[in-house]
């Protein structure tokens, strides 16, 4: 399956450097094909807080506040951060209640970081480390796509 999902997401992003429309169709994207997906989107640095940026999925937070959460995890780990149970990760942000697990994957491009592909479930241990390892392959096929420091330039602060 994820073989697959690369050449699908290589063929979206080949010719397109703008990281919004690449972002938007990677999670429209991701969203149909994986299965037992409540949310996926991204949430980008912009100053002191992540800020939401393009997602399928209900509404959610705006902005997670610094050192909070499972995302900002992976900001300052600047790694993968798979959560089997959010419930019992301590600084957890509650944006869907009924959210039970979530995989975060950092957008590194030559050693900068952006922001954070956060994805989540209804179901526990939903997420593998074959999940963990192909979606960092095609984050990163995303992210050497697109223009970054565009990106880091219209938000204001990268890691």
């Amino acid at each position: 399956m994820y073989e697959e999902l690369l050449a699908e997401i290589e063929s979206l992003v080949i010719d397109e450097k703008n990281f919004v429309a690449n972002a938007s169709n990677f999670v429209s994207h991701l969203y149909s094909k994986l299965e037992n997906i409540s949310w996926i989107g991204f949430y980008l640095l912009s100053g002191d807080v992540l800020l939401i940026g393009p997602y399928q999925g209900k509404p959610a937070c705006v902005r997670l506040h610094k050192n909070m959460g499972v995302c900002w995890a992976s900001v300052n780990k600047r790694e993968v951060v798979r959560v089997d149970n959010v419930h019992e990760f301590p600084t957890h942000i509650v944006c869907d209640a009924e959210a039970n697990s979530e995989l975060v994957i950092p957008l590194i491009k030559n050693g900068v970081i952006y922001g954070v592909l956060d994805l989540d479930s209804y179901l526990l241990n939903r997420f593998t480390e074959e999940d963990s390892s192909n979606l960092k392959k095609l984050v990163d096929t995303l992210v050497n796509a697109s223009d970054m420091q565009a990106i880091g330039r219209f938000y204001g602060k990268t890691y």
